[in-house]
């Protein structure tokens, strides 16, 4: 504009010019490509330089486009907060210069070449769906937990140090500063099944152990499976400690995020689980779904009339018969 101030001035004329109409026919004026050696057309190379535009058809006005330079690096992620103050800045000065616009003239909005507020309304997304991911993780693994352990007791406390991983890990992500972007928020997503896999083994040995006591179901899942736990965490921490060396933002989060989970879920495995288990595991069948079900299968048995309690029915065909509860 300051450009143009002094093409007016070139040739006498003032500015600011009042007149809508008349504005835009200077404008189109000095942005015309020039064809001789004056002043017309001086403002064409340098405003085309500077990515500005006006488009027409006829006597009729398209668009005008002003281009500014982009702070924000295309090749890399930015987390919602750091994007949304740029686009808090874009709507205002939406707002501000559609609330000047001349009649007739349609709205004017801001937009990005590098689709970067397309790529903050992905990452909203994004962050939208975490919180519910991680609500459905966490309901499918007490599912998956009371389907293959197959107890009650067993599966509910795992189940508590599973979610005691799952807020360490998300608590270590707030501590080092990390904003919910895209990255952060498929950690969120997976960060319970990182969790489960050492509780699991556990828990499966213990339910599983002949013993009947809790310090001997204990010790037995400790010595069978406590040194397979230890080396499954030990070569997955080597693996991971190699993406800190990249120089890629998701790789290195993501190593960051495997390191920690992990860390976490040998300590909650060893220790927290270990513990819960020691004072509040089940003992003999108790909690067992199997052994419910027995129960359940039991309560009531077809015998011959007059036939001691409990006792089941051998008599032919056409005896009658009834049930009568076990004791």
């Amino acid at each position: 504009m300051k450009d143009f101030k002094s093409w007016l001035n070139e040739n006498s004329l003032s500015f600011p010019v009042e007149d809508s109409d008349d504005f835009w026919e200077k404008m189109h004026e000095y942005l015309a490509a020039p064809t001789t050696d004056d002043s017309t057309g001086a403002g064409y190379d340098y405003v085309r330089r500077k990515l500005t535009k006006m488009g027409h058809a006829g006597s009729k006005r398209m668009y005008f486009l002003i281009s500014s330079v982009e702070t924000f690096n295309p090749t890399l992620f930015y987390a919602v907060p750091t994007v949304r103050s740029s686009h808090a800045a874009a709507n205002a000065f939406e707002t501000e210069r559609n609330a000047d616009k001349p009649d007739g003239a349609t709205d004017f909005f801001v937009t990005t070449s590098s689709g970067l507020f397309t790529s903050m309304r992905m990452q909203q997304a994004y962050i939208s769906s975490t919180f519910s991911g991680v609500l459905m993780a966490l309901g499918l693994a007490l599912g998956s937990l009371v389907l293959f352990i197959g107890n009650l007791v067993t599966a509910f406390l795992a189940f508590l140090s599973i979610c005691s991983v799952v807020c360490c890990t998300l608590g270590l992500m707030v501590m080092l500063g990390w904003q919910i972007g895209p990255i952060e928020a498929i950690c969120a997503t997976i960060v319970v099944g990182f969790s489960v896999d050492y509780i699991v083994h556990y828990a499966l040995s213990y339910t599983e152990a002949p013993e009947h006591t809790r310090v001997g179901r204990l010790t037995r899942a400790l010595v069978d499976v406590g040194i397979r736990v230890l080396s499954g965490a030990i070569t997955t921490m080597g693996a991971s400690a190699f993406l800190l060396a990249t120089r890629v933002q998701f790789l290195f989060k993501f190593g960051v995020f495997v390191l920690g989970t992990v860390a976490f879920s040998i300590l909650a495995a060893n220790f927290l689980f270990a513990s819960l288990m020691a004072i509040l595991g089940p003992e003999g069948d108790f909690g067992s779904l199997s052994a419910s079900l027995r129960r359940a299968r039991n309560c009531h048995k077809p015998v011959e009339e007059g036939a001691p309690v409990g006792a089941r029915a051998s008599s032919p065909s056409g005896t009658r018969k009834v049930y009568i509860p076990e004791a």
